[in-house]
């Protein structure tokens, strides 16, 4: 299928095709192309035993500075409260298409007349509300990926963690392939019938 203009129009459009019957969803940046098993058998797990919302992640190892408007340093941030965001990121699929059509992302669906949610069973944030942070592109500022959608429009939802990995990272530079390739050669030598590729 065709994706949209941005990140968020392409999910929300793969929702809008999904079969009446699937209930969880799996959220994956094909970037990640390297991305072990283990890491999709966590976020499933997690999903299956009672998460709405998931994300692999893992820790920030690098020493990091916020700056101000000019540029200088604002001092150092702990790290030991931050984490790096992987995919893919997993959810209930009612809660992951309600938070699209709050973000008017998707068309409305039915709300009661109490405003709430009859799957999720509360109230979410309406796309009237989104109008007051929608970007110029069309997605919610401040919105980088799905889970940041569930903690603005339903954050009554807990986005939960599970472990990453380090091999699933983006390979969007060409420093990123060499070591593309590296983990491609090292998965060969080891077990040449478990990673397919071209």
């Amino acid at each position: 299928m065709t994706g949209g203009a941005t990140r968020a129009q392409s999910v929300a459009a793969a929702l809008t095709a999904l079969p009446a019957g699937v209930t969880h969803v799996l959220v994956h940046d094909a970037a990640r192309c390297l991305t072990p098993p283990a890491v999709l058998e966590r976020v499933v797990t997690a999903l299956h035993t009672g998460a709405q919302a998931v994300v692999p992640v893992t820790p920030v190892t690098d020493t990091v500075r916020g700056v101000d408007t000019h540029g200088r340093s604002t001092g150092t941030v702990d790290r030991a409260g931050l984490r790096s965001v992987q995919t893919p990121q997993g959810f209930d699929r009612a809660l992951l298409e309600r938070v699209n059509r709050a973000a008017g992302l998707l068309p409305d669906g039915p709300l009661d007349a109490t405003g709430e949610d009859p799957q999720l069973g509360h109230s979410v944030r309406t796309a009237e509300a989104a109008t007051t942070v929608t970007g110029s592109a069309g997605d919610p500022e401040g919105i980088t990926d799905d889970a940041s959608l569930v903690e603005l429009f339903a954050p009554e939802h807990p986005v939960e963690f599970v472990a990453g990995d380090e091999e699933s990272f983006k390979i969007t530079r060409p420093l990123d392939l060499v070591l593309a390739h590296a983990i491609v050669r090292e998965r060969d030598s080891a077990c040449p019938a478990q990673w397919p590729h071209d």
